[in-house]
């Protein structure tokens, strides 16, 4: 359970995910620039912070996709798309829908390519 105590040290709390079995709640908990993943038992109790370095990504109360228990599907997806990137010139200026990059290098026309079949298979 959160409590209000945890949030009333000035934190933002986010993305409270419910652990396949029921006994834990993860969340992300932002103060500042800075991030943590931290579990507590869902019946209550200490928190546990799991990563603290490197930091998952900043994120608000409204969520956005940052953990989740099971890496696959749409986390996995998120985050190949949104936190990595091929581009030879290094842009990260211009998000595609199939991430970051300059669009015309040989290698984020690889990654569009990529990401066209991907999607096609996706939406059948």
């Amino acid at each position: 359970m959160i409590t209000a105590a945890m949030c009333a040290r000035g934190r933002t709390l986010a993305e409270p995910r419910l652990s396949p079995d029921g006994s834990t709640l993860a969340f992300v908990a932002s103060v500042g620039a800075r991030a943590q993943l931290v579990t507590v038992p869902a019946e209550g109790g200490p928190e546990l912070v799991v990563t603290a370095d490197p930091a998952p990504a900043r994120t608000s109360s409204y969520g956005g996709g940052v953990f989740d228990w099971a890496l696959g599907g749409e986390a996995l997806v998120a985050l190949v798309r949104d936190e990595t990137h091929s581009c030879y010139l290094g842009d990260r200026t211009l998000r595609h829908p199939w991430g970051y990059g300059c669009g015309e290098c040989p290698a984020c026309v690889l990654r569009r390519t990529g990401w066209e079949a991907f999607a096609s298979v996706r939406s059948e």
